[in-house]
């Protein structure tokens, strides 16, 4: 079925409204496939579609900032059932919009981080750490079999005193 500039305009209009590819695609009459075959197939959608999603992040990102800082009313039942509203702030939320927008004293911190002064593919890396820790395993396995030998040198002593009767 061919769909008409006005019907992929309603997907776009839908999406930012809602957010949801499939929520707007529904309310336009159009199939969820659609929409992903003119995402690949039609630069003028794909790029209407991606302000629609900026303008669609910014809606989430303004009730994220308006949860966290304002808060939420929500009712609370005091004693003998009364109840009154009481606002309710994300802690959740905020952490996220703290991580969000300063990553470098709220994100999260990664020990496991490997920094690379050149830049070497994940084999070489795998190569490298293979080389390191089979050198490690042979190095432990020499001094293991050097702990095991034990010179007893009395033998030595019992040669050289037979030695010494064989000439005498």
């Amino acid at each position: 079925m061919r769909h008409s500039q006005r019907t992929r305009a309603k997907v776009i209009k839908e999406f930012r409204k809602v957010g949801r590819v499939d929520l707007a695609c529904a309310a336009a009459g159009v199939d969820r496939t659609t929409h992903y075959w003119w995402m690949k197939n039609d630069p003028e959608y794909r790029k209407s579609f991606e302000e629609a999603r900026e303008e669609a992040c910014g809606l989430l990102e303004d009730e994220a900032v308006r949860r966290a800082y304002k808060g939420t009313l929500r009712p609370q039942a005091i004693g003998g059932g009364k109840v009154m509203m009481v606002t309710e702030f994300s802690d959740q939320l905020l952490m996220f919009l703290l991580k969000c927008r300063n990553p470098k004293v709220f994100g999260d911190r990664r020990e496991d981080t490997v920094h690379l002064d050149s830049q070497l593919s994940v084999v070489d890396i795998l190569r490298s750490r293979r080389q390191r820790r089979r050198a490690r395993e042979a190095a432990e396995e020499a001094a293991a079999k050097a702990a095991a030998i034990t010179v007893d040198p009395q033998p030595l002593e019992l040669e050289s005193a037979s030695e010494e009767e064989q000439e005498g």
